[in-house]
């Protein structure tokens, strides 16, 4: 009886034993997974640009040259854009000409201001600030991601009156310094923080932005993605921009005047493509905010056909969190994603 009660003992120590075993192999593999990922700096601080909008920017001639022009109303708001030569961009040109572009995506958009005045304003590609600063007229705070690999610039004028803040993310410097130019004209440094770094898949990378001399507000890391380079080369080179990851920017989301945290969103994102890089660390911004439409540029998405495992996750990580693809005929196809139009509204179930 002793022996049998000895054995049972024994039999008991030995499988404890093993799953002690197993438990610290299985923690020993998950910490050896988390430091040997890329995305993941446990010591190191994430290098966020924060761009001085107050100090004076040289050459001053140059400064002073910049073109800028009051927009056209859509639903009775105006601002004002700082641009390129017009000979040089097509969207200078446009703006210049017509006093407006992209009109009706834009009055798209600002209906969801209207009907959601808590909700905060996330422009991901900001270009030369069309969304963030008519989105900051209608005196919301605005989170502008200068697309992970774009640039933008931009300026306020009823916002002034509102007095919110502005926080726009711009790696092009191009672009920083206009819209430095149209914030101050709005008077408006005060309000808006601008981040000068791109999102990408990988923090603390040098990357270059593709020159494009026919749209010069429509950079894209995509043509350089495979290539990285050194801090020397940032310091030569304006179309160098670095890095950060699109969760990154959770730690700079403003507050609202009374100090109250925003809980919900409306998202603009117009990366030239880069989208799906920028995607692949967003679950911590999208778990912070409840964001209840993005307005997206597809057109330069779809044809990368040596991505489709980037898009493909982009499409589930969007689909897990209920959201339903649309265009201007209605809901769109998770399968049929080549074929969708050039810009679509992701819109949350």
């Amino acid at each position: 009886m002793k022996q049998s009660f000895s054995k049972i003992l024994i039999l008991i120590l030995f499988f404890l034993i093993i799953i002690a075993i197993i438990k610290s192999f299985k923690s020993t593999k998950i910490i050896h997974i988390i430091q040997n990922n890329p995305n993941i700096e446990s010591n190191e601080k994430v290098q966020v640009n924060v761009f001085n909008l107050k100090a004076a920017l040289k050459p001053d001639k140059v400064y002073q040259d910049i073109p800028c022009k009051k927009l056209n109303e859509i639903l009775k708001v105006s601002t004002t854009l700082c641009l390129f030569n017009q000979t040089a961009d097509v969207v200078s040109n446009f703006v210049i000409n017509k006093g407006m572009w992209e009109p009706t995506i834009v009055e798209n958009f600002l209906k969801y201001l209207q009907n959601n005045p808590d909700w905060l304003v996330i422009d991901i590609g900001a270009e030369i600030g069309l969304f963030t600063m008519f989105s900051a007229s209608y005196g919301r705070e605005v989170l502008a991601s200068r697309r992970s690999l774009k640039d933008g610039s931009n300026s306020i004028e009823a916002s002034a009156s509102y007095g919110r803040e502005v926080l726009a993310v711009e790696p092009y410097y191009e672009n920083a310094f206009r819209l430095h130019k149209a914030i101050n004209l709005e008077k408006l440094s005060h309000k808006v923080t601008l981040i000068q770094n791109a999102l990408s898949d990988k923090r603390f990378e040098i990357k270059k932005l593709s020159r494009n001399d026919f749209n010069i507000a429509g950079q894209t890391l995509l043509e350089n993605k495979n290539e990285v380079f050194t801090r020397e080369d940032l310091k030569k080179d304006k179309y160098m921009v670095e890095t950060i990851l699109f969760d990154d920017i959770t730690d700079h989301i403003p507050k609202k005047e009374n100090g109250d945290e925003y809980k919900k969103a409306v998202m603009k994102i117009d990366i030239e493509g880069f989208e799906p890089y920028a995607f692949m660390n967003a679950g911590r911004l999208f778990d912070r905010l409840d964001i209840r439409v993005i307005f997206m540029e597809w057109g330069n998405i779809h044809p990368q056909k040596d991505n489709y495992y980037r898009i493909q996750k982009m499409i589930f990580f969007l689909f897990e969190r209920n959201y339903q693809p649309t265009g201007p005929d209605g809901n769109l196809d998770y399968g049929d994603w080549i074929h969708w139009p050039w810009d679509i509204i992701w819109v949350k179930k």
